[in-house]
């Protein structure tokens, strides 16, 4: 039998489960959770997680795009689903027929959306986004408050939600930003209240706006990197600790001996100092293990950390194996993950790549079987 994929990811969904819970146990009573699932769910895999997120509860989906909103609704699910990229004007008749919620920023969107719905006679039921420092999309908070007030004279849609986006709730060295944010949004809250404007359910916070104690919950949170294990900064040592989901997993399948002075891969950006035993793990740039892990990357072989040597290539990377003696040809090398007592953390990645946690998880790739466990 041929085999299909060069590694194996494998995700926990009762590790899921419980960052879920752990996420719950830092917001009020009543606070709604929806769960990020965009980008095939941080890589992990849309259709399963998503599942999952259901099964415990969560309110709601959030994906990127509309095509990712329409991979769920193709499988079936029925949730609720917001759609946190502005879509594009040709997207928007697919919105109202999926039945998925629009993040919409301008107020061009929602008199087309409102026209469009009417055409269909459908209800687009969308969520204003507030842009209260992020300098992304949303609506200037000069310009948010009559756009709310026009609403109500739009046939055919419903405000389901105001929303803002926090852009350095991850960022504990300066809490003021986030602070700062939170006070616009609340200004405008209550400027609609006064004016009677019905805002719907009201969020903000994903990941660092729960874990980090900014007040930040509203009606509804939208955690991602954390459902999936990783804290979006330095945890500190008294918070519930969180479970990381994905393994990521790939053979031996080559090796070899170098004498000391020879050249490993491209580019010769490594040589032996040693006689020096080599084995070939067949994942490279193309199944997501960055090139910036060259002479950087680390995988675990028999419990002993085992440095990736030379040129990541786009389908295998080099790994000195010589303090790992027992390594042999169909042995399992782990990229992501533990080992006796051995850990390799995607931030540990992302450190020694010099990127973040949420760039290892997307960028894993087709290649990789993913294998579901409880």
């Amino acid at each position: 039998m041929l085999e299909k994929f060069a590694s194996k990811l494998i995700i926990d969904l009762k590790a899921y489960a419980h960052n879920l819970s752990v996420l719950r146990s830092r917001t009020p009573r009543g606070c709604k959770l929806c769960a990020v699932v965009k980008s095939n769910a941080y890589g992990h895999g849309a259709l399963p997680i998503a599942r999952r997120a259901i099964k415990e509860g969560a309110a709601m989906l959030a994906v990127a795009h509309v095509g990712e909103g329409a991979e769920l609704r193709a499988a079936g699910i029925q949730a609720p689903i917001l759609v946190l990229v502005q879509p594009q004007a040709s997207d928007l008749e697919a919105i109202i027929g999926l039945d998925l919620q629009p993040m919409i920023s301008d107020r061009a969107s929602m008199e087309r959306l409102s026209m469009l719905a009417s055409r269909m006679n459908r209800v687009a039921v969308v969520h204003v986004k507030i842009d209260t420092g992020m300098g992304r999309e949303g609506f200037p908070l000069d310009e948010a408050l009559p756009a709310l007030q026009h609403m109500p004279h739009l046939p055919n849609i419903r405000l389901a939600g105001v929303a803002t986006h926090l852009s350095s709730a991850d960022e504990l060295a300066h809490p003021e930003v986030t602070l700062e944010q939170l006070a616009r949004f609340r200004g405008l809250l209550s400027a609609c209240a006064v004016r009677g404007i019905h805002c719907g359910c009201i969020h903000a916070a994903s990941s660092g706006g729960v874990l980090n104690d900014f007040d930040a919950a509203f009606d509804m949170v939208r955690p991602g990197i954390a459902t999936y294990g990783v804290w979006p900064n330095a945890r500190p040592a008294s918070t519930p600790a969180l479970r990381p989901v994905l393994r990521w997993e790939a053979p031996v399948v080559f090796l070899k001996e170098l004498p000391a002075g020879s050249p490993i891969g491209y580019n010769r950006r490594f040589i032996t100092t040693r006689p020096t035993r080599l084995a070939i793990v067949p994942v490279g740039y193309a199944d997501g293990y960055l090139r910036a892990l060259t002479n950087k990357g680390e995988v675990l072989l028999h419990g002993i950390r085992c440095p990736v040597r030379g040129a990541v290539s786009m389908d295998q990377i080099t790994v000195d194996v010589t303090e790992a003696p027992r390594t042999a040809v169909g042995d399992t090398a782990t990229l992501i993950g533990a080992d006796g007592a051995e850990t390799i953390g995607a931030d540990t990645l992302a450190e020694r790549a010099g990127t973040i946690s949420y760039e290892i998880f997307t960028g894993l790739g087709r290649r990789s079987e993913r294998v579901y466990i409880e």
